[in-house]
């Protein structure tokens, strides 16, 4: 968890980036964390845009996206 200010400052930054990336119906792929992990090279915020099947179970794609991140590779569950 992050301090309340840090959230806060993340969240503004978040609202001044106009890119997203985005995750088509197939979900979080491979292809989608290496660009996630490309884009956080050159900025701490990277804004994700879901679109078809992936936006119905944002709960899910969170998981998996917590799990790439903190395995460090891709997760096909």
């Amino acid at each position: 968890t992050l301090p309340e200010s840090e959230l806060r400052r993340l969240l503004k930054l978040t609202f001044q980036k106009k890119h997203k990336t985005r995750v088509g119906g197939g979900g979080v792929t491979r292809a989608v964390v290496e660009k996630i992990h490309e884009r956080w090279k050159t900025s701490e915020i990277v804004r994700l845009k879901f679109e078809g099947d992936a936006a119905l179970n944002m709960k899910r794609m969170h998981e998996i996206l917590e799990g790439c991140e903190l395995q460090g590779s891709f997760n096909t569950t």
